[in-house]
């Protein structure tokens, strides 16, 4: 009798033992086992969700498409902007780089597009004291974050269009802003032509090795096209710098920076025989130089073409 007891009891412990092992292996493996051990909570689990913070089932966002102007697909994006129902700001929901980078490229490798940006505005969406709508203001404010990524603000145009859209409970839509590459239309050319003609750049010299920045190469590519339609032209850079330090330093740096700029150009492709490089120091400032953001500006190259 003795031993039936201890032979049960070490049954029981056996099987507590082997149970306990079960359900820890089976939620290492798959999270949770197909039986239910404890039945302990009873609130049903949520659907899982996507990376934007909807759930799967109930899809918010789509492709951006950037198209021509017969409405042909370029290239697209898995998502674009979003725009909210609060202001006429815009966040980017892919990569902004990507998007930025994109449009920069193929701008650049055809000269004779332009970027038109429309974004979309209900009724009662109107800015209160400048009177326009919130559209146009979403164009603006992304056409401003693509010239800062150093896209010619020149070759980038905005428009509006009233739409009846609905955003979605949060109080977001995807869909306000359409990205166009068209032909640039005849009377804006003549402008885009006066701005490659007459450029100011603002490189960083600070570092030691120089490093061209988006702007300064978007527009060698916009001036080696300017000269093949205009082969008589020359170009003349003009270093310019703040008021501190002595005449003679900056006449130095000014000539430093004209000259780091006329080796750039050359590398790429033009000329040296019609390049001309001068320093004008601290000469004909543009702006202030009693503030770092007044003395910024007037650290600059400005490039002429006659």
């Amino acid at each position: 009798m003795l031993n039936f007891v201890k032979s049960f009891l070490m049954f029981l412990l056996f099987a507590a033992v082997v149970l306990t092992l079960h359900q820890k292996v089976s939620n290492s493996i798959c999270g949770e086992c197909a039986t239910d051990h404890s039945a302990l909570s009873k609130t049903p689990k949520l659907p899982p969700k996507s990376n934007n913070g909807y759930s799967r089932e109930q899809p918010v966002f789509d492709k951006l498409q950037v198209k021509d102007s017969d409405g042909n697909g370029l290239f697209s994006f898995s998502k674009g902007f979003q725009i909210h129902n609060k202001n006429a700001a815009i966040k980017y929901l892919d990569s902004a780089s990507l998007i930025n980078k994109s449009i920069f490229d193929y701008l650049n490798k055809h000269q004779q597009l332009e970027l038109l940006i429309t974004g979309s505005y209900l009724a009662h969406e109107v800015d209160l004291n400048t009177k326009q709508n919130w559209g146009q203001l979403r164009a603006l404010e992304l056409k401003s974050t693509l010239v800062n990524f150093g896209i010619n603000r020149d070759r980038i145009s905005t428009d509006s269009k009233l739409v009846d859209f609905n955003y979605n409970p949060e109080g977001y839509y995807a869909y306000g802003i359409d990205l166009t590459l068209q032909y640039i239309p005849t009377e804006n050319i003549a402008k885009v032509d006066f701005g490659v003609a007459n450029k100011t750049l603002y490189s960083k010299f600070s570092s030691k090795s120089f490093i061209p920045d988006n702007t300064l190469k978007g527009y060698v590519l916009e001036l080696k096209n300017h000269l093949k339609k205009h082969p008589s032209k020359r170009v003349y850079i003009k270093g310019y710098t703040d008021n501190i330090g002595t005449r003679e330093t900056n006449h130095w740096f000014g000539m430093q920076r004209a000259e780091i700029i006329r080796q750039y150009l050359i590398k790429n492709g033009i000329s040296k025989h019609i390049i001309y490089a001068k320093s004008r120091g601290a000469r004909n400032p543009v702006a202030t130089n009693n503030t770092f953001a007044g003395r910024a500006k007037n650290r600059r190259i400005e490039i002429t073409l006659k």
